[in-house]
């Protein structure tokens, strides 16, 4: 696929903040928590639970920031969601551009993210204080 890093953020229990969990990049990639509200095309690919390509161009709010600073020109965001529960997003990203006809299989990169979210609910299922042992 191409991706050059990838990482994945949480949503807290109010379901509107994302905390970074773990990532390829270094650790104020995955060191803060983001308001859901200054994030909105992350925000709609956790409430539509599609995943959402995401260029320099077309990034909106605070969102817009992690793009030229990193070398990153487009990121794939892609909910992670089981059955029951929207739980976060897991971002790959590029730092070529994407082209339309990139060959990215949707419906696998969603049943992966499927598998994430499963094993990320149990975890917290097992290991009550789970969230806060979160950490890269």
């Amino acid at each position: 696929m191409g991706a050059s890093a990838a990482s994945a953020f949480l949503l807290d229990n109010s379901g509107s903040s994302l905390r970074g969990l773990l990532g390829q990049w270094d650790w104020t990639r995955t060191s803060f928590r983001a308001d859901l509200s200054s994030w909105p095309t992350v925000a709609r690919a956790v409430a539509e639970g599609r995943i959402c390509s995401i260029s320099a161009a077309d990034a909106e709010g605070a969102e817009s920031g992690w793009f030229e600073a990193r070398g990153i020109t487009r990121t794939l965001c892609i909910p992670l969601r089981n059955e029951a529960q929207s739980l976060g997003v897991l971002f790959l990203d590029f730092d070529e551009a994407l082209g339309t006809d990139a060959p990215v299989d949707g419906g696998r990169l969603l049943e992966i993210a499927r598998h994430c979210a499963n094993a990320f609910a149990r975890r917290a299922a097992v290991t009550p204080a789970a969230e806060s042992t979160w950490q890269a």
